[in-house]
């Protein structure tokens, strides 16, 4: 039986304090074990109670909640899930919060009423526990403390990009790895080389719980100008998307933007799908935006968005999962993989919540299976190296 979950909940309203409560001690496996009423009480409470996740309110008196998790992802990194608002200028302070280190947000409206709190029940207690359980996320938020630190004590010039450390499934070989292979001399030859670049006429990336973070590690690092489009499909609300794309633009080499309704696709522009709508592209190269279909679970989709592009460039593609709840994705994932597509998912070690691309992994049809800093070198590398290169051999993560 798994351990219960220790939970610090930062909120200056009583109301929103006893109804997150009430909703998290619903479930037999969470334990509310503080309440902090601002930011100064909630680098402290972290650091006597050391809970295992934290819910953070931002709009506080005394310390807001940036500031708060500057300071505990700096003095005593602890997994934080932000509770926001639905509305614009929400958006921005989530992904302030998120830049902060926050690891996800928990979406509330700005005119919440209890019921309507009770309904996010759900959402919230698969999010504490997918995170709260993550053995090794805490361990990644510790690291990631330590070289910010020595890289503020290292000149610029003197850092490197991390090696990546690539791992393939050679143990055994999946029928539809094999399918796929059937007319090749050697199906683990194969296995262990990419495509020529000129192989790859798009890139994408499905993302979710603990997306924005992890982007923001991912794409300032690829420092190579990009031969084809990369698109995104991250899990987020409207509104929410724009503010996510202004702020990876402004870390980036190359151009990122919120995708729009009847555009050309540009090689060397990255793509974040709108939030609260489904991209797809067209076999004219552009993109559409459209609420259809409008069945589907998710707002943007993965799935959507692969098969379009599997019915628009067949199997040249280099399709990436990354963390994430739940398996979007996988289902078209492995079509595109039939076809003849290039897939990489995140290993388990540096996902926020391994769900999507552990789907991914289950299915047999990842390629590679790479941790996060590992992630920008292997795309560099797919999309700009002129042959083929022989990939390291290793075991599933």
């Amino acid at each position: 039986m798994s351990a219960v979950l220790r939970v610090l909940v930062v909120d200056d309203s009583a109301f929103m304090v006893r109804t997150l409560k009430q909703m998290l001690e619903s479930s037999p496996d969470i334990k509310v074990v503080g309440v902090a009423q601002n930011g100064k009480e909630a680098i402290q409470m972290t650091s006597d109670l050391k809970p295992d996740i934290i819910t953070m309110d931002i709009e506080m008196p005394v310390m807001n909640g940036i500031d708060a998790i500057q300071n505990i992802m700096q003095n005593n990194p602890t997994p934080i899930l932000v509770i926001s608002t639905h509305t614009t200028d929400g958006a921005q302070v989530t992904i302030d919060a998120l830049t902060s280190g926050a690891v996800d947000f928990i979406l509330k409206n700005s005119a919440f009423n209890a019921n309507q709190l009770m309904l996010m029940r759900d959402e919230i207690i698969e999010k504490v526990l997918a995170i709260g359980r993550n053995s090794s996320l805490r361990n990644e938020l510790t690291r990631q403390s330590v070289l910010k630190v020595q890289a503020h004590k290292t000149p610029v010039n003197t850092i490197q990009p991390p090696v990546p450390k690539l791992l393939v499934r050679t143990d055994t070989v999946s029928s539809a790895v094999q399918n796929v292979y059937s007319n090749a001399a050697s199906s683990q030859e194969q296995l262990r080389k990419r495509p020529a670049q000129s192989y790859f006429k798009i890139a994408m990336i499905g993302i979710s719980t603990g997306g924005p973070l992890s982007l923001q590690k991912l794409l300032p690092v690829i420092n190579e100008p990009l031969p084809v489009p990369l698109l995104i499909v991250q899990h987020m609300p409207a509104k929410f998307t724009a503010s996510l794309a202004e702020r990876l633009n402004a870390m980036c080499k190359f151009r990122v933007k919120e995708a729009e309704h009847g555009e050309q696709l540009q090689a060397g522009t990255v793509y974040i799908a709108q939030g609260g709508m489904q991209m797809t592209v067209t076999k004219q190269h552009t993109i559409d935006i459209s609420h259809e279909p409008s069945a589907v679970l998710y707002k943007p989709s993965v799935d959507v968005l692969a098969q379009s592009v599997l019915e628009v460039y067949g199997g040249k593609v280099l399709g990436i999962m990354m963390t994430g709840m739940g398996r979007d994705g996988a289902d078209t994932y492995k079509l595109l993989h039939q076809a003849g597509a290039y897939i990489v998912s995140q290993n388990a070690e540096t996902s926020v919540v391994y769900g999507m691309p552990k789907a991914v992994n289950d299915e047999g049809i990842a390629h590679e299976i790479v941790g996060l800093e590992a992630m920008a070198g292997v795309i560099t590398q797919c999309l700009t190296s002129k042959s083929t290169t022989p990939v390291g051999v290793g075991t599933f993560a």
